[in-house]
């Protein structure tokens, strides 16, 4: 099995959800908990999940091209 970007990005990745006020409004951090710093932020948890998405693919490239081990979800 090839272990490429696409592979990494449908893997079942465990994600958790923060929120926190900023200037009165209801930010989202969503992160991977196998993975936490990568992360992605929004007004909504769908926005958060959607930046998130981008961080890991831009994530997992970068180390595909470094070769360096992606720890993957159990």
């Amino acid at each position: 099995m090839v272990k490429d970007l696409d592979y990494y990005l449908s893997l079942p990745w465990t994600y958790s959800t923060k929120t926190r006020l900023e200037n009165g409004e209801t930010i989202y951090l969503v992160c991977i908990a196998q993975w936490p710093e990568v992360c992605g932020e929004g007004p909504n948890e769908a926005e958060a999940v959607e930046a998130l998405e981008e961080a890991l693919e831009a994530a997992v490239k970068h180390n595909l091209q470094l070769g360096v081990e992606i720890v993957e979800p159990r």
